[in-house]
């Protein structure tokens, strides 16, 4: 797996907010931090959004490497923030109302762990900074909205930069916001194959019941604006009931231009439904386990086309259930973040 850079989408599309660094004493302290970051979402406003991580780094950064004016940076991190609640309408009803509740602050104490920090700063923007104070805040979240709600808890770090304020540091939240984005999405996709196998099932060509298993792999890759969705044969064709050839045999790849009258592979069909459902994702890859007509278990990993790798990316998998198998630790302090700092959503969340 190639490593995935620490530095987000959302960050790099908010650093050249000029007006928004160095020209104030900055946020005074963490709670009130905390209190901005929900004022912000509420109020979708890039700005104040801005005001809780840009640092004088990232706006130099900006300017200098990704040649983006305050406009172009606003309207990124504008179009982030309606990703978000395009996403949570979906999921949750409109009238979205976030509420972010502070429930635990641990002080950073020990040098190692701020020079950590500090170090990157250093090689993501070239900055320098000098960090007064660090903690590491665990906070609720709770995504409202007209049809259904849901707590999520969010881990980050918080920094107060000699001369800037308090931050929400590139390590730390960055990863945590990044991880429930992850898990959220592995979340969709499972609920979409498991609507796609029932619906093979009246077809036909559902999954057999009983102890019948079944995993297989998707990637997704862009070249020359064109989106790829690719589900790997599956690895058990005997747990799937229709017409011999139907699953199991090649691998299935589709664009959302292509016809599925014209196909006779399972594989391809799926591929056909998820590139149409999610045409956003333009590089990503999962890992998919079936069992008895259920989809069972999803791996996520962001920013990546290479197949993830069971044990070492993710759990391995139970394949008397299909569920994952107990026993697989994340590579950071944080659920959701292997060794190589690859950002991994599963669903289930996977806890270790």
């Amino acid at each position: 797996m190639k490593k995935t850079k620490l530095l987000c989408g959302l960050l790099t599309g908010a650093v050249a907010l000029s007006s928004l660094s160095g020209c104030s004493k900055g946020i005074s302290s963490y709670e009130k931090l905390v209190e901005q970051l929900q004022t912000a979402m509420n109020e979708q406003d890039p700005e104040l959004l801005a005001q809780v991580y840009v640092t004088e780094g990232m706006f130099a950064y900006a300017e200098k490497e990704e040649d983006m004016d305050r406009d172009d940076a606003l309207d990124e991190l504008e179009d982030y923030i309606d990703d978000a609640y395009d996403e949570w309408e979906r999921w949750y009803g409109d009238d979205i109302v976030i509420t972010i509740d502070l429930k635990d602050a641990e002080e950073i104490e020990k040098e190692k762990d701020i020079k950590k920090i500090v170090k990157a700063y250093e090689k993501e923007f070239d900055e320098e900074i000098e960090i007064k104070e660090a903690y590491n805040l665990e906070c609720k979240m709770k995504i409202k909205g007209e049809d259904d709600s849901e707590k999520i808890t969010n881990e980050f770090t918080a920094i107060n930069i000699k001369g800037q304020g308090w931050k929400i540091a590139i390590a730390g939240y960055v990863s945590a916001s990044q991880v429930t984005s992850a898990n959220s999405t592995a979340a969709s996709i499972k609920n979409n194959v498991d609507t796609f196998l029932t619906d093979a099932d009246t077809a036909g060509y559902g999954m057999k019941q009983g102890n019948n298993f079944s995993q297989f792999y998707i990637t997704v890759e862009t070249e020359d604006d064109v989106t790829v969705w690719t589900v790997s044969a599956a690895s058990t064709p005997s747990s799937f009931k229709g017409p011999a050839g139907k699953w199991g045999v090649t691998a299935g790849s589709a664009t959302v231009s292509t016809n599925k009258t014209t196909s006779d592979s399972a594989e391809q069909l799926l591929a056909i439904e998820l590139s149409k459902l999610f045409p956003e994702l333009e590089e990503a890859s999962f890992f998919v386990s079936c069992a008895s007509g259920k989809c069972m278990a999803v791996a996520y990993a962001m920013e990546t086309s290479d197949k993830i790798e069971l044990g070492e990316d993710c759990p391995e998998i139970d394949t008397s259930t299909g569920k994952w198998a107990e026993g697989f630790e994340w590579g950071d302090d944080l659920d959701g973040v292997t060794e190589d700092d690859l950002i991994v959503g599963t669903a289930p969340q996977y806890t270790d």
